[in-house]
C-alpha cells in the first residue's frame, strides 16, 4: 500500500510529512528521495549521505561536523514513496530493471554485470564473493560503489580500473581483502576511499594512486603503522579519518606532505601515541580537529603550535582517560572557535581565560576540572 493511502486517522503525521517534503527546493527533494536506498533505524555515517548526492549530482560538497544520522521509519517510508523507480532494491528473483533507475541495491551474489544499465549508484553489501566478475568494469558510468561487510571479498578485478568515472568506492568492513588493483592510478575521477584492510593493502605502490582522493577513512585497519613513504602524493586529500586501529601506533613525520589537509579525525586507536607530533607542523590547512578514544594522549603534541596554531577552527578531545592538560599556548589559536573536552577524567589543567579566547566552549566528563 502507499502511505499515502493510509487513512489519515490512522496517522496523522503522514500528511504533514508530506508538505514539509513539498516545501523542500527542487535539489533538495532529489537528496532526500535517495535517503530511500539507506536503512531504516541505524546510525548512518555521513558522508554515506553526501557521496550518494554527490554521484547523483545534487550537490557538489557539504561541510559541518555532524558525524552520523539516523532515519526515522515513517521518513523512510516517505522517501521511497517519493523516489519512485529511481531508485530500487533489488532480491534475487526480480526479473527486469528500468531503464529509469539511476541508484541500485542489490542483494544477490549472482551479479550479472552485462546484463544491467548502468547505474549512478551500486550498493552490492555483504556479498559472499571473493571476487567480483569482470564484467564489473562494463558499467563505465558508475560513480558509486558500495561494497562494504563483504567478509570475503579478497580482491578487485583488473577490469574494475575500467571505471574511469567512479568517485566513491567504500571497502569497509571487507576484512579479507588484500590489496588494489595495481593500475588504481586509472581511477582518474575517485574522491572518496572508505578502505579496511591489512599491512599489504596500504603500500607506497597503492599511495602513489591515489592523487586524485580527497577523503580516505581509514577503519579497523590491522597495521602497526602507516606507510613511511608515499604520502607527498596525497596532495589532493582534504580529509583522513583514523578509526577502531587498535594495533596503529604512531603516525608518519611525512604526514606534513598533506598540506591540503582540512580535517583529521583520529578515534578508538588505543596504542596511538602522538607525543612526539613529528610531521603536524607541516598541516598548513587544518581546521578541524578530532582525537578521541587515544588514551596514550596525555599532554596535546608541540607540533601543533606551528602552522595548526593559524589554522584551527574546530578541536575536539574526548574520551582520552588519561589527558592531563590543556596547554596555555591553545589561547594563540587565533582562529579556533569550537573547544569541545569531554569525558577526560584525569584532566586536571584549563587556561582560565579560555572561554574569553574562543567562542564556544564546551567542558564535561572532567571531574578534577570546575566549570568552564
Amino acid at each position: 500500500m502507499n502511505i499515502w493511502e493510509i487513512d489519515q486517522k490512522q496517522s496523522d503525521i503522514l500528511p504533514i510529512l508530506r508538505l514539509s517534503y513539498e516545501k523542500l527546493p527542487p535539489h533538495l527533494r532529489q537528496c532526500f528521495a535517495y535517503c530511500s536506498m539507506l536503512p531504516k533505524g541505524f546510525e548512518i555515517p555521513r558522508e554515506v549521505f553526501i557521496n550518494l548526492w554527490i554521484a547523483q549530482e545534487v550537490v557538489e560538497a557539504f561541510d559541518g561536523e555532524i558525524l552520523v544520522c539516523r532515519i526515522h521509519n515513517l521518513v523512510h517510508d516517505l522517501a521511497q514513496s517519493v523516489a519512485g523507480d529511481e531508485s530500487l532494491n533489488v532480491k534475487a528473483d526480480i526479473k527486469s530493471i528500468s531503464d529509469r533507475v539511476r541508484h541500485l541495491y542489490l542483494h544477490d551474489d549472482d551479479l550479472h554485470c552485462n546484463e544491467m544499465q548502468t547505474p549512478a549508484g551500486l550498493v552490492l553489501q555483504a556479498l559472499d564473493l571473493e571476487e567480483l566478475p569482470s564484467s564489473i568494469g562494463g558499467l563505465q558510468q558508475l560513480r558509486y560503489l558500495d561494497l562494504s561487510h563483504s567478509s570475503n571479498l579478497r580482491s578487485l578485478p583488473k577490469s574494475f580500473c575500467k571505471l574511469v568515472n567512479l568517485q566513491t568506492l567504500n571497502l569497509m568492513n571487507c576484512e579479507k581483502f588484500q590489496d588494489l588493483p595495481g593500475n588504481f592510478r586509472s581511477l582518474v575521477s575517485i574522491k572518496t576511499l572508505y578502505l579496511t584492510c591489512r599491512e599489504i593493502s596500504l603500500t607506497r605502490k597503492s599511495l602513489q594512486s591515489f592523487n586524485s582522493i580527497q577523503f580516505l577513512l581509514l577503519y579497523n585497519c590491522n597495521f602497526v603503522q602507516l606507510p613511511s613513504e608515499g604520502f607527498q602524493n596525497l596532495n589532493s586529500l582534504r580529509v583522513l579519518r583514523i578509526y577502531d586501529c587498535p594495533r596503529l601506533a604512531s603516525l608518519p613525520g611525512n604526514i606534513k606532505y598533506l598540506t591540503a589537509l582540512e580535517k583529521l579525525w583520529i578515534w578508538n586507536c588505543e596504542v596511538l601515541d602522538l607525543s612526539d607530533g613529528d610531521g603536524l607542523e607541516g598541516l598548513t590547512s587544518l581546521e578541524s580537529l578530532l582525537l578521541m578514544g587515544l588514551p596514550k594522549l596525555i599532554n596535546l603534541p608541540m607540533g601543533l603550535t606551528e602552522n595548526v596554531a593559524k589554522t584551527l577552527k574546530f578541536f575536539r578531545i574526548a574520551n582520552c582517560a588519561n589527558f592531563a592538560m590543556l596547554p596555555e599556548w591553545l589561547l594563540s589559536f587565533n582562529l579556533l572557535q569550537r573547544l569541545y573536552v569531554e569525558d577526560c577524567p584525569n584532566l586536571s589543567f584549563l587556561p582560565q581565560e579560555v572561554g574569553s579566547h574562543i567562542a564556544k566552549v564546551h567542558v564535561s566528563g572532567c571531574p578534577k576540572l570546575g566549570k568552564v
